[in-house]
């Protein structure tokens, strides 16, 4: 049987595959040796740990943008990323996505932690921030006297504006404690009673600005009363302390450009003033000028009893129109008064009843004449019938006649008696009809009508305003009384 036989790129690409498909997406820390970039961009660095083992490693352009930079000399770092083999010389190497200062991970953590803590308890509120002063005299800053941050704030403060009063408390700004000494150095720059404070320091490592994410300080600079300016590394370095601050600076130079203006911009800005100032009043004055001078060649000036005359002239006329107006308007409001108060009698309900109870009376009246009427005209005509039949030998036929005569007559008489009592019925329950109709039968019951001053009837609670006097009408009285409060029912 024929072995058989690899070549040098199959066994390299089967290494390749063997390494990425089981070491992708790895973490691997060391320190970082024998850096180079090349041309195009892309940096070719070794791995290396406490026992000298070594691993290539390379980081592409697009990686290093994304990390914002790439792996310094001598840095322990932790990268992320896949091994993989060169198929053209046979060895192994990491390609990196991430990179990090070794330890950098937890120190986020802690970050974001103390964020959010700090954070939920309105530390970072803008309700707690104070306004910089437009012109500060005294101007503290707690920082490293021999950093060149300081030295750097000093000389831009003073190029911008010289004869500024500026004092420096010494602090230390890395290293086991430094948080404690930025802390009270804040504390002692508040009670010195400065214009303005400036905390901070240059650029550097996570881990060298890390006092100024440590929780003593942020608390110094919430409760300081006095403005304070976060200056802390560069402008992509962000700390608790920039959080808290008054207002953030992104570096400690532009710290000093926002505290301090340029005199000379300020001494430009007061000069422009001072001519609209000047070009103002001259317009002013100018104004006034022409006004006087109008003035004084008006004649009512010249002679002021023209100028009385014609207002006292005005006045009789306005007078007169007053009157006039004011009389119309009670014209006007008489006749309405009047008119609403007969269209109150015609719906006034006693009146009706009243109407209605003579109408019935007279129904009544006619009903009962024309029963004498008809009882009249039915007599006169058995009257007849009884003289017509008075020689007429039928006794029989006469008290027969006789009988029906006297039961059509009780029976009329009945007819008309039940006639009568159903009229009297019906205008009995006419009469209870109209007391159940009417208003004050309903008042009788508890229930009441409101009134406005005008007598009108208030049917809505928007049709009344707080203290308006109304009327509220009862089955015995009225009731005086003012509006204190309403409210509006609810829709079901």
């Amino acid at each position: 049987m024929q072995e058989k036989i690899f070549s040098v790129t199959q066994i390299n690409r089967e290494a390749k595959r063997s390494l990425e498909g089981n070491f992708s997406g790895i973490i691997v820390g060391g320190e970082v040796s024998q850096s180079i970039v090349s041309a195009a961009g892309h940096c070719y660095f070794t791995l290396k740990d406490m026992q000298g083992s070594t691993i290539p490693a390379v980081i592409f352009r697009g990686a290093a943008a994304r990390n914002r930079g790439y792996p310094e000399e001598g840095k322990e770092i932790e990268v992320r990323g896949s091994l993989t083999v060169y198929e053209k010389t046979g060895k192994y190497q990491i390609i990196v996505d991430r990179f990090r200062l070794k330890g950098a991970g937890v120190l986020a953590e802690r970050f974001e932690e103390l964020k959010r803590k700090l954070e939920a308890e309105g530390l970072f509120s803008n309700d707690h921030k104070k306004p910089l002063p437009k012109l500060p005299a005294k101007i503290c800053l707690v920082t490293s006297p021999t950093s060149a941050a300081v030295q750097d704030m000093i000389k831009n403060i003073l190029q911008r504006f010289p004869n500024r009063e500026i004092s420096v408390i010494p602090v230390a700004v890395q290293g086991k404690g430094s948080e404690n000494e930025i802390a009270k150095g804040i504390q002692f720059a508040d009670s010195l009673n400065y214009d303005v404070i400036i905390v901070g320091r240059g650029g550097g490592s996570l881990e060298d600005l890390w006092s100024f994410n440590e929780e003593v300080v942020a608390r110094a600079i919430f409760h300081c009363n006095t403005p304070i300016v976060s200056a802390v590394g560069h402008e992509v370095d962000f700390s608790i302390s920039d959080f808290v601050a008054d207002i953030r600076a992104t570096t400690p130079t532009q710290a000093a450009e926002l505290i301090v203006p340029q005199k000379a911009d300020l001494v430009n800005d007061i000069r422009l003033k001072q001519n609209r100032l000047y070009q103002n009043l001259k317009n002013h004055v100018r104004n006034k000028r022409q006004k006087l001078e109008y003035l004084e060649n008006q004649r009512f000036l010249r002679n002021p009893r023209l100028l009385i005359s014609s207002r006292f002239q005005l006045l009789d006329e306005l007078t007169v129109e007053l009157k006039k107006a004011v009389l119309r308007e009670v014209q006007t409001k008489q006749k309405t008064v009047l008119h609403l108060n007969e269209k109150l009698q015609l719906k006034n309900p006693g009146k009706v009843m009243k109407e209605r109870k003579r109408g019935l009376d007279s129904l009544a009246e006619k009903l009962v004449r024309n029963q004498h009427r008809l009882l009249e005209l039915k007599l006169l005509k058995n009257q007849r019938l009884f003289d017509e039949l008075k020689g007429v030998k039928l006794d029989r036929m006469i008290v027969r006649q006789r009988k029906d005569l006297l039961q059509k007559t009780t029976d009329l008489r009945q007819g008309i008696h039940e006639v009568l009592e159903g009229k009297k019925t019906d205008f009995q329950l006419n009469i209870e009809k109209l007391e159940i109709m009417s208003p004050l039968k309903q008042l009788s019951k508890g229930y009441s009508i409101l009134r406005g001053e005008e007598r009108e009837i208030i049917k809505s609670v928007k049709n009344v305003s707080i203290n308006q006097k109304v009327q509220i009408e009862v089955s015995d009285g009225r009731i005086h009384c003012a509006v204190e409060s309403t409210e509006k029912r609810k829709k079901a």
